[in-house]
């Protein structure tokens, strides 16, 4: 069986990221794509420096598991890279999921994307039921053919499942990596023992978004038992935390590993005052902005996408009257609104941590002038 090839230097981009952004739907009530504000977002999240801008993940609603949407987000988020992207740094990524996954794949084949990312949603039968994780893999190995593969450890709470050390290691055989976002330390284990002692260990460049945990996955490193010669670390952050506030995201990123590499070569064992203080702040920002609460009648997670543009609302990034519906496999429909105080709560925590937020770094000049450039009106 043949397997699409990811070129070396798409590789080479994806080890050298600090940040891979999966961005916000702009969709309006009618699910009509908002075309100038999804490229504005596009554009803010590159100028912020993101190394790919991913349509369809979790924070864009999986793309509503609207085909033709879908289709033409790819065409305009492959547009505002090509035009404003970094030849050197950028390239690109989309996310699939559901049971319209092989049909999103082909879509972002066809539209020149560099490696797909393939949410657990994706594992489903034709009757919606879940496959076994043998079946999941040979579903994967058939996409394969079509794209290169990027994995998704997704937590449960928004649609993923817990998977075992076979799967992640017959996983590895086909992908180049791996989101890490199970939300749990022993899971995240788990999938990272598989990478490290996969045959494709130079092939795999691993990313957090372990949204509880950012700062300690990145400072972390696992070891092959049976060679320590052999290690890997994540390389970057991928999660929704990031498709606001983009800018200080990187930057912080970029500080950790760079301590995370300093101490290495020192001999380092524990991370500095400053480095925890870090820690703590990142996630108590994300406990706010992702709404983690168990609250009555407000399950943790279900206001995390309005949250994150709630924030990019503030920064002037969207300035369209946007829409966010979850569908349930029933049929269900299900509008994410928000909750009373959410809002205030977000902008305490941001406020009071200004190195952590783009507000020095968006203003309106800037947005005006990236509009004016891309004959935004």
């Amino acid at each position: 069986m043949s397997r699409a090839v990811l070129g070396s230097q798409v590789l080479e981009k994806m080890r050298a990221a600090d940040v891979m952004v999966p961005s916000v739907l702009a969709v309006n009530g009618r699910g009509r794509l908002l075309e100038d504000q999804q490229k504005l977002l596009t554009r803010y999240y590159l100028e912020a420096g993101a190394a790919t801008v991913i349509p369809g993940a979790h924070t864009g609603q999986f793309a509503r598991g609207d085909i033709e949407l879908y289709v033409r987000w790819l065409e305009l988020n492959a547009e505002v890279i090509d035009t404003w992207g970094s030849a050197e740094r950028t390239f690109k990524m989309a996310a699939v999921g559901g049971a319209k996954a092989f049909e999103m794949l082909r879509a972002a084949a066809a539209a020149g994307y560099d490696i797909v990312l393939v949410a657990p949603t994706a594992f489903v039968n034709a009757r919606g039921g879940k496959l076994s994780e043998s079946d999941s893999l040979k579903m994967l190995a058939e996409m394969a053919e079509v794209a290169p593969l990027y994995g998704f450890y997704l937590q449960e709470a928004v649609g993923g499942q817990e998977l075992g050390g076979e799967f992640w290691s017959g996983l590895f055989e086909i992908a180049y990596g791996a989101k890490a976002a199970a939300f749990n330390r022993a899971r995240t284990d788990v999938m990272m023992r598989a990478a490290v002692t996969s045959p494709r260990l130079d092939e795999l460049v691993m990313v957090t978004g372990n949204d509880d945990y950012i700062v300690g996955d990145l400072l972390k490193t696992w070891y092959d038992p049976a060679d320590k010669s052999r290690s890997l670390r994540f390389s970057a952050g991928l999660l929704g935390h990031f498709a606001s506030d983009t800018h200080a995201a990187v930057k912080m990123v970029r500080k950790v590993k760079q301590y995370r590499d300093a101490g290495a070569r020192a001999g380092r064992s524990r991370p500095s005052d400053e480095i925890l203080k870090l820690a703590g702040a990142v996630t108590a920002m994300n406990h706010a902005l992702f709404d983690t609460a168990e609250l009555p009648g407000s399950p943790p997670f279900e206001c995390c996408v309005i949250g994150v543009e709630h924030r990019l609302r503030h920064l002037g990034v969207i300035y369209e009257r946007t829409d966010i519906r979850w569908f349930g496999p029933d049929g269900a429909l299900r509008l994410e609104t928000g909750r009373p105080g959410l809002e205030e709560e977000i902008a305490l925590a941001y406020c009071s941590r200004p190195e952590l937020s783009d507000d020095s770094f968006v203003n309106p000049a800037r947005i005006q002038r990236w509009k004016q450039e891309m004959g935004i009106v």
